[in-house]
């Protein structure tokens, strides 16, 4: 006679929170599938272009002129006499 029993650790039914969650990844997706293979009603527009889209002109359109800028005053050239000299950094070479 057994003394000790075994113990289930897995069930056999399903959350509700996991059901509504992966139910509504599926509607999900599909519903951007549909979108993007326009399936969906409203999104079909006519082979003229639509009537949703405002009509576009085909005369040019005049651009305004601007003024010329000034080209900037050349900068003076830094004092580099005050400045540290950057040193070369020594090779040192390992002896192992």
């Amino acid at each position: 006679m057994a003394i000790i029993k075994k113990i289930p650790t897995v069930s056999s039914s399903y959350s509700a929170l996991g059901v509504i969650a992966a139910i509504s990844v599926i509607a999900l997706c599909m519903a951007g599938t549909a979108a993007i293979a326009g399936w969906l009603p409203g999104q079909h527009r006519a082979a003229d272009g639509g009537d949703d889209l405002p009509q576009v002109s085909s005369a040019p359109q005049a651009t305004p002129i601007a003024a010329p800028v000034a080209a900037p005053a050349a900068a003076p050239a830094p004092d580099r006499s005050m400045q540290p000299r950057a040193r070369r950094a020594a090779h040192v070479t390992s002896t192992t």
